[in-house]
């Protein structure tokens, strides 16, 4: 029996899993593979490993695997809205 093919990054393919789905509602996950949250992020991969690469984006390691908190992709997109639409001082 096949998977259903969910979404297709790249040359990559994602398939759906049982696991992945509570009640028809996809289960919130705490750690992300960096190809993930570059998918959450709306970023090519390259741009999410030169944030990961220069602390902008938090990032974990598990052994050989490098993972991102959900947190971290969070914080970062308060962080460039604070950035981007705090007001400004008008001197």
């Amino acid at each position: 029996m096949r998977r259903p093919r969910v979404a297709v990054y790249g040359r990559m393919r994602r398939w759906s899993s049982k696991a992945d789905h509570v009640i028809g509602r996809v289960m919130n996950r705490r750690l992300y593979q960096t190809r993930e949250a570059a998918h959450q992020l709306s970023l090519g991969m390259t741009v999410t490993k030169a944030l990961i690469s220069s602390g902008e984006l938090r990032s974990i390691k598990i052994g050989h695997a490098r993972r991102v908190p959900a947190e971290a992709i969070d914080e970062y997109v308060r962080r460039l809205d604070a950035e981007q639409n705090s007001p400004r001082e008008s001197a």
